[in-house]
């Protein structure tokens, strides 16, 4: 009877301890699940919060599209944890330039192509940078001249000034017209013109100094990078500025005939500005920038080499170490169409003025960039004869 009864206990135990291991299982389980579910929640939480200078951002390769082009901008913004468009202490607007590679210069079936705007090769940027969405305005000059009491240097500029004479319609030397009377009306808001590449550089260092970082002037593979702004047509607007009305302030049937050559070239608009307009009047690029085709030419750092082109570094090219003139880039209010094709180059002695000629500013992201080159090169003419010389017969576009 005792026998049975063991028999009958030892399955019901059996039983028990089979269904407590079950449940321990169970419980195992929904443990490691719970746990599971955290763990992911706090690695997507670790994720979202992840330092912003560890998201990816990648160069900026063209062609690209102006959506891509502002895609470009906030993911470099959200890498170096820096606005896309910042402003500074002059009111002036900069938009965020990513790093990038393009092909630079201009193609072979563009009109009035000079042998110093080609070949065309392809040029990378490593760095992103800051770049002044206008020209720098009447107003912007204004407030350094009168906090610096800037006083223009007579042997920076013992040649002259190239100053139009609007009533008699043509060009004329008058040393006594620097940037504040030029000949034609302007505002606060027009681009300052009748300045010298080194009144450009005047104006970066007083900033530069003023903010505690470094402003100063595009080199000319940045302007054209940021002027192209991903296209790879004549134009950013495409292979015309006019097709579809007026899209940049240059040469139309507003503008004074007697002031440039081929009038027969030029646009067939009126945009109402005979010179200069406010600075933003037109059309901005992909990238934000306003009057990279017109208004005025702007100096850049790079010392001018006819040549350069043909040897130049793949990657970040700065110019030539020594030279006689430097670079101006973009076309002017008095420019005909194809002399403001984004590979246009010019180049003009650094202590010329022109009323054609004004700046744009950079800033640089890199609070140890350096400034740039600033004094005279031991190469440049000094003799006023050589400048002025050279003006015979050049191109008036």
């Amino acid at each position: 009877m005792q026998n049975q009864k063991k028999l009958i206990e030892e399955p019901e135990s059996h039983l028990e301890k089979s269904e407590t291991q079950t449940s321990v299982k169970r419980k195992r389980i929904v443990i490691i699940a719970v746990a599971l579910f955290f763990l992911g929640d706090l690695l997507c939480f670790a994720w979202v919060m992840r330092p912003e200078s560890t998201k990816v951002a990648s160069p900026a390769i063209a062609p690209f599209s102006e959506a891509q082009a502002a895609a470009f901008q906030t993911d470099w913004g959200t890498h170096l944890n820096i606005p896309e468009e910042m402003q500074n202490s002059l009111e002036m607007r900069f938009a965020l330039i990513p790093p990038g590679t393009f092909t630079m210069g201009a193609g072979p079936n563009e009109k009035a192509v000079k042998s110093r705007e080609q070949p065309q090769h392809e040029v990378s940027l490593s760095k992103p940078y800051y770049l002044c969405v206008h020209e720098v305005s009447l107003k912007n000059f204004r407030e350094f001249v009168k906090d610096t009491n800037y006083q223009i240097d007579p042997r920076r500029d013992a040649a002259g000034v190239s100053q139009a004479n609007l009533s008699a319609g043509n060009w004329v030397e008058d040393p006594l017209h620097p940037w504040e009377k030029v000949g034609f009306e302007q505002n606060e808001a027009h681009p300052v013109v009748n300045v010298t590449w080194f009144d450009a550089m005047a104006f970066c260092r007083w900033l530069s100094e003023k903010e505690n970082r470094t402003y100063r002037l595009p080199y000319e593979a940045e302007w054209e990078f940021a002027c192209r702004a991903g296209t790879e047509t004549v134009f950013n607007t495409g292979n015309s500025l006019w097709f579809y009305g007026p899209m940049e302030n240059h040469s139309d049937q507003t503008v004074n005939p007697g002031l440039i050559v081929h009038m027969q070239d030029a646009s067939p608009w009126k945009d109402g500005y005979a010179n200069t307009s406010p600075v933003g009047t037109f059309p901005q690029n992909h990238f934000g920038l306003f009057d990279t085709h017109g208004n005025v030419r702007e100096w850049c750092m790079d010392w001018c080499d006819e040549e350069y082109y043909s040897h130049s570094p793949k990657v970040d090219p700065k110019g030539p170490q020594t030279g006689a003139s430097r670079v101006l880039r973009g076309g002017c209010w008095g420019s005909n169409e194809y002399y403001c094709r984004s590979g246009r180059r010019m180049e003009r002695a650094p202590g010329s003025r022109n009323v054609r000629n004004g700046f744009r500013i950079l800033c640089e992201i890199d609070p140890e960039s350096d400034f740039g080159e600033y004094e005279y090169s031991p190469t440049l003419h000094r003799d006023p004869r050589w400048w002025y010389e050279s003006r015979i017969g050049e191109e008036v576009e």
